[in-house]
């Protein structure tokens, strides 16, 4: 599987991640269970998952990773597109490349100018998409890049290495309108108590996410849904 460099890193990332929006709720047995929806914003939710990260919406352009990213768009499909999955994802398709399993292609359209790759190790492992529920505050899914537009012009051979997420980009490319291809676990998680956000961690983001929140940036989404 790729970005196994990364993978204790974003494990550890992900698990201290999960936090609470606030909202009221009941304890049993020392388990926290939410009994009404937020009354809050999306983006405040985000906000609050995010330990106070900064949080950015589709069209803004911010810097992370050594990189410039704009988020131009984004969308949910069962469709296959011109792309070649390049990690542990290979969903049923029919004939035509259709999902015919529950999960879907989650995809997140983006340019980027890549300024530094010295001081920047993650690549592309510091991207992530996920789903964030609006009753918990807790992410129920957080996908790592399966594949993107972006590597079509490579050799097979270049395309068939572990550590082609890390490997790439280069610094000084410019990526213009490139899909970035992540997976979608299960449709059942498009509904209104769900949010759909994309995610940048930085090499230095800690296991004590509050004190890292500097080095992560969450961008809200609204993915056109094409089923």
């Amino acid at each position: 599987m790729k970005c196994m460099k990364q993978l204790l890193v974003g494990a550890l990332l992900a698990a201290s991640l999960l936090t609470s929006c606030k909202n009221d709720s009941v304890e049993d047995d020392n388990i926290q269970i939410d009994t009404k929806p937020l009354n809050v914003s999306d983006t405040e939710c985000l906000k609050e998952y995010g330990k106070g990260c900064e949080v950015y919406k589709e069209g803004d352009t911010f810097e992370k990773e050594g990189m410039e990213i704009t988020v131009n768009s984004s969308r949910i499909t069962k469709q296959k597109g011109d792309w070649e999955n390049l990690a542990d994802y290979y969903p049923d398709e029919d004939e035509n490349g259709k999902v015919t399993d529950k999960s879907c292609y989650y995809i997140v359209n983006l340019t980027i100018h890549v300024k530094d790759r010295k001081d920047h190790i993650m690549g592309f492992c510091g991207f992530k998409a996920g789903v964030l529920n609006k009753v918990t505050g807790q992410s129920i899914q957080n996908s790592s890049i399966v594949s993107s537009t972006y590597y079509n012009d490579l050799s097979e051979t270049k395309r068939e290495s572990d550590d082609i997420f890390v490997d790439y980009p280069k610094e000084g490319e410019d990526i213009v309108n490139q899909d970035f291809i992540f997976q979608l676990e299960d449709e059942y998680y498009i509904n209104n108590e769900n949010i759909f956000y994309f995610l940048v961690e930085e090499n230095t983001a800690t296991i004590e996410y509050d004190q890292g929140r500097e080095h992560v940036a969450l961008v809200k989404l609204e993915p056109q849904i094409d089923l």
